[in-house]
C-alpha cells in the first residue's frame, strides 16, 4: 500500500470508521464530521449524500482490494490509532455479546523478538524456521546470482503485533475482533498482517510466562496476531514468487447464489 493512498484513505475513512466502532449510518457520520469542521452547505440533503457515497466507496475498495501487508517499516502507530484498532475489536460482534477475547498490544522490539526465537525452538523437525527481518529469501529464478527480497514480516517485524487470545471455543468470535481491528487499521492508513505461527511459542512449554507478559487470562490461550505499521514500499514486492502476492481463487468457485423458485 503505497504512502499516497494510505493518507487519502485516511481523510477519507472517518465516515466508515465511525461505522465500524459505534454503528452509526454513514450519513449521521457524514454530518457529524461536516458540523465539527464548522462547514456550512447551500444544498444539504445533496452533498451530504454525496460525500456519504464517496467515503463508502473508498472504504470498500480498501477492504475489498488491499493485500497482507509483507513488509513494514520501523515507524510506531501513534497511542490514539492503537487504543481505535483495539476499541474497534472490543466492538466487535461475538454469540451473545459474550466478547470472549483478550488483546495484548505489544511495542516491546524485545519481547517480540523472544517469541519468534522461541518459535523456531518450537518448530517440528523439517518445517521452516520463523521469519525475521535478516532472513532472505532465494530468488525464483534460481540463477545465481539473481536478485534476493527479504523474507516475508513475522512477528518481531512489525511496530506493533496485537496478540489476540480467547477461551476454548471461542476462536470463531476472536476472529470476528482480529478482522475489525485489521479493517481499523487499514482505514487509518495502516498495513496489517495477520498470522498464527507464534501460538506455537505463546502456548508451547512457556505459556505461563507469557500469559503473565502478555497479561493473558489463565483459560486463554493465544489463537491469532495482528500485526500493524506503516508498509515499506520501498521492497519491490514482485521480486520473486516467493515475496509477490498470490492470486485469489474464482468468484464462482467460493460462492452459492441461493434464489427464490421462479
Amino acid at each position: 500500500m503505497k504512502h499516497s493512498l494510505n493518507w487519502r484513505i485516511r481523510l477519507a475513512a472517518p465516515a466508515a470508521l465511525l461505522i465500524l466502532l459505534g454503528g452509526c449510518s454513514a450519513q449521521e457520520a457524514q454530518s457529524q464530521q461536516a458540523q465539527d469542521a464548522g462547514s456550512s452547505r447551500q444544498e444539504p440533503e445533496s452533498l451530504e449524500a454525496q460525500e456519504a457515497e464517496s467515503s463508502s466507496g473508498e472504504a470498500l475498495a480498501l477492504l475489498i482490494d488491499t493485500a497482507t501487508t509483507q513488509y513494514f517499516t520501523g515507524e510506531a502507530p501513534s497511542e490514539e490509532d492503537i487504543e481505535t484498532i483495539l476499541t474497534a475489536g472490543v466492538n466487535a460482534p461475538s454469540a451473545m455479546n459474550g466478547q470472549p477475547w483478550h488483546f495484548s498490544a505489544v511495542t516491546d522490539s524485545a519481547l517480540l523478538e523472544r517469541i519468534a526465537e522461541d518459535m523456531s525452538a518450537g518448530m517440528p523437525a523439517g518445517a521452516a524456521p520463523a521469519a525475521s527481518a535478516g532472513d532472505e529469501a532465494e530468488s525464483s529464478s534460481g540463477a545465481e546470482g539473481g536478485s534476493a527480497a527479504p523474507a516475508k514480516a513475522g512477528i518481531a517485524d512489525a511496530p506493533l503485533a496485537v496478540v489476540i487470545s480467547c477461551p476454548e471455543g471461542s476462536e470463531f468470535d476472536a476472529g470476528l475482533s482480529c478482522q475489525a481491528m485489521s479493517s481499523a487499521a487499514q482505514l487509518l492508513g495502516y498495513g496489517t498482517k495477520i498470522i498464527s505461527s507464534p501460538t506455537i511459542a505463546l502456548n508451547g512449554e512457556n505459556q505461563a510466562e507469557y500469559r503473565e507478559l502478555l497479561g493473558i487470562p489463565q483459560d486463554y490461550s493465544a489463537v491469532a496476531v495482528l500485526l500493524v505499521g506503516y508498509a515499506d514500499d520501498s521492497i519491490d514486492e514482485s521480486a520473486d514468487g516467493y515475496t509477490g502476492a498470490t492470486s485469489r481463487s474464482p468468484m464462482e468457485e467460493l460462492t452459492t447464489y441461493v434464489t427464490p423458485a421462479q
